[in-house]
């Protein structure tokens, strides 16, 4: 397998189904949501059968049920390119393992470049919609089909990985495939806000309509996107929990043409956990507005060199860089796996950044420095409490994140076992927090100053200031180089001589783990968070990074493929008569 992946800073690509699960009736001595109800006795009629039923035992089943009213209204160049107001869907997952906690139907299959079935990937049973009409039997009928579908698919399994794991070599990590837990009961039960799609409607058509006021830009796009979600887990341990998952957004973006062929792109994005939370229209024109006047100063702006020297990264962009050079390797099912490079598997309790940086991953935390959290989650996708992890302490590899899939030395979850409606969670990350040593933080000034003498040293003309980090893409495979590969938005040139700060376009910001975390030499005060959608093995995933600006000894960066086109002959349709294209 070739892991690859890659941070989504835009909203959710949209799953469009007509499909709904409302309210069950009542059963009696049910739990108190009637949703439950059914999953629960489903689940307790079907497992004593399943213990004896094949040559492998089932000793755990789980069912999630995801039930949302999704909404996404879309404009491009000032009028309405889509409208999708409140489309009801609901999508059911069986967990379903034979054998024991040790050796179970998910384990991975060695030997195959891409193993579909393994837990991984995909749910043991893959997801399947729930029935529209209010019937309780609907229901049943469903979750004892797919209960079937996943019990027989799980011998088969099974019977295959006993083949597999006897001709070839030890694995390293001999871990178990499965960590037994506590069972939880936990009820979140509310209903999703609705949406005025219509009041949205005419938000998103002025918004996109401010961008057509400036002839430089080619295309424009606004988005809002309501998907909050009421998500059900019953367990055979015991757990039943309901939550609901909110997550509405508002996001635009730009592209243009320079004159010598290169295509640039800027974005804007804001989410919340509740509609009313959103920008108002004045924050959001005032948003579109500097967009497009960034976008006026890029474009104008000279293309980048190869480089390599110094650079800081304000908060934000230093965000994404943790969420890629070590968010990513720092995840459960990269140490297990061994077709993975596990960059950091047997790098515990040793130093692999600088003494002052620490990292936690803490998902219980809705807000931080005034900034809502998008990581934020009270129950993990498979039931488990969220947990504060210390990754790195001064320094120092501490921990990983953890599903249920335990690793050599970690044998329970700490709760971020993650993913989509349809996928089998996997270790993800929440809320990425980098932590400074306070007496170790400088100034903007400072901080400045102590980069134009690591240039003057190096003998560089000058030094890059990041502001701006669009997410980007990291290769964790053994098979492939261990490198990353970010998307800088806005970059500058800090000039040794004092020149005025210069922004130049193109920039593609390349690497290893490793080398840039050792390079960390400073960190700013300032302190900045991105919330975004992060896709990985098991699927989309919200997520949120916070770090504070930081000074890097040595980056390089490349310059980005230009195309072939040329601007447009003719000005823009709305441009004054006799105006010339730009």
């Amino acid at each position: 397998m070739i892991a690859k992946t890659r941070s989504i800073i835009s909203a959710l690509s949209a799953l469009i189904v007509s499909s709904a699960l409302p309210a069950q009736p009542a059963v009696e001595n049910a739990p108190a949501d009637p949703t439950l109800a059914v999953m629960k006795a489903e689940l307790d009629r079907s497992l004593p059968r399943l213990k004896t039923a094949g040559a492998a035992p089932v000793y755990f089943l789980g069912y999630r049920l995801y039930q949302s009213t999704w909404s996404s209204i879309s404009a491009e160049n000032g009028a309405l390119r889509g409208r999708y107001p409140e489309q009801a869907w609901a999508m059911l997952a069986v967990d379903l393992r034979v054998g024991d906690p040790h050796f179970d139907n998910t384990h991975r299959m060695r030997g195959r470049a891409w193993d579909r079935r393994a837990a991984v990937f995909e749910s043991t049973s893959s997801g399947a919609l729930v029935p529209i009409e209010p019937s309780s039997t609907a229901l049943q009928q469903l979750l004892w089909l797919k209960t079937d579908e996943a019990f027989k698919e799980a011998q088969k399994r099974y019977s295959e990985l006993k083949g597999n794991n006897a001709v070839l070599a030890e694995e390293e990590d001999s871990a178990d495939d499965f960590s037994l837990e506590e069972p939880h009961k936990d009820l979140e039960i509310a209903p999703l806000p609705h949406v005025s799609t219509s009041e949205w409607e005419n938000r998103v058509r002025e918004l996109s309509q401010e961008f057509t006021k400036y002839p430089y830009i080619r295309d424009s796009s606004v988005n809002f996107m309501a998907a909050p979600v009421q998500r059900y887990i019953v367990t055979s341990e015991g757990s039943e929990i309901a939550s609901v998952l909110p997550y509405y957004s508002a996001n635009m973006s730009i592209s243009s043409l320079t004159n010598d062929g290169m295509d640039l792109w800027l974005y804007q994005s804001a989410s919340a956990r509740k509609p009313n939370e959103l920008p108002d229209d004045k924050k959001l024109t005032a948003m579109a507005t500097e967009l497009a006047k960034e976008m006026d100063q890029l474009r104008q702006a000279p293309p980048a060199d190869p480089y390599v020297g110094p650079a800081i990264l304000s908060g934000r962009a230093s965000a994404v860089l943790f969420h890629e050079i070590l968010g990513h390797r720092i995840e459960g099912l990269r140490q297990k796996d061994e077709s993975d490079a596990r960059t950091f598997s047997n790098r515990i309790g040793t130093k692999i950044m600088p003494s002052f940086l620490s990292v936690v991953d803490d998902p219980t935390i809705k807000e931080l420095h005034g900034r809502e959290l998008a990581g934020y989650y009270a129950y993990d996708d498979e039931g488990t409490p969220a947990q504060r992890v210390e990754i790195v302490n001064h320094g120092v590899l501490t921990g990983f994140l953890l599903s249920r899939s335990p690793l050599k030395g970690f044998p329970h979850s700490n709760g971020h076992g993650r993913g989509s409606p349809g996928w089998n969670p996997v270790a993800r990350q929440g809320n990425l927090i980098i932590e400074a040593d306070p007496s170790k933080q400088l100034s903007e000034a400072k901080l400045r100053a102590m980069l134009i003498k690591e240039v003057k040293r190096q003998h560089k003309p000058y030094g890059l200031y990041f502001t701006e980090l669009s997410g980007g893409e990291t290769y964790t495979s053994a098979a492939r180089p261990q490198s990353i590969s970010l998307y800088p938005l806005l970059v500058y040139r800090i000039y040794a001589d004092g020149r005025p700060d210069e922004l130049i376009r193109g920039v593609d910001l390349v690497g290893t783990p490793l080398s840039l975390l050792e390079r960390i030499v400073a960190a700013g005060t300032d302190i900045d968070t991105f919330n975004g959608r992060c896709g990985a093995e098991s699927g989309e995933v919200p997520v949120s990074a916070t770090a504070p600006s930081l000074l890097i000894q040595s980056i390089e960066v490349q310059r980005k493929a230009k195309g072939l086109k040329k601007s447009p002959i003719l000005p823009a349709p709305d441009s004054p008569v006799g105006e010339k294209a730009k």
